[in-house]
């Protein structure tokens, strides 16, 4: 998404970045690996209604420089962007983990799918 829209991406994060943490994780996909930081004002913060959440973590890739139509939604601790939206749509969010693995047990990965099915049901107005 942030290739198409004009951005550029980390083709591979532990060889590009020398302080990331291990974002392709060594556990089951179920599992949670790190905590990401969610933007105020975002869609993700009004999906989520937290300033934070764990997450599972299962790549190598990342955004680097975020396209000019796009905002970071939601960053690693150690900086990489780990959620992407556009501002200027009702509903286009990018996001690094895999919540279909997640949404069973966590309510916040939940909360991701029951949006994206609400703006898929909505009718009279374009994304």
């Amino acid at each position: 998404m942030n290739v198409a829209c004009g951005g550029s991406l980390f083709q591979d994060i532990a060889s590009q970045v020398s302080t990331s943490l291990t974002h392709r994780q060594h556990t089951r996909a179920t599992n949670l690996s790190h905590t990401v930081a969610v933007e105020p004002g975002s869609l993700l913060r009004r999906i989520v209604r937290s300033v934070s959440m764990r997450v599972n973590s299962s790549h190598h890739q990342s955004v680097k420089a975020v396209a000019p139509s796009l905002v970071a939604s939601a960053l690693a601790p150690d900086g990489i962007v780990e959620a992407i939206e556009s501002p200027t749509h009702r509903f286009c969010l990018g996001i690094q983990w895999h919540p279909e693995f997640l949404f069973d047990r966590h309510p916040l990965h939940r909360r991701l799918f029951e949006a994206f099915l609400r703006a898929s049901r909505s009718t009279g107005r374009s994304a």
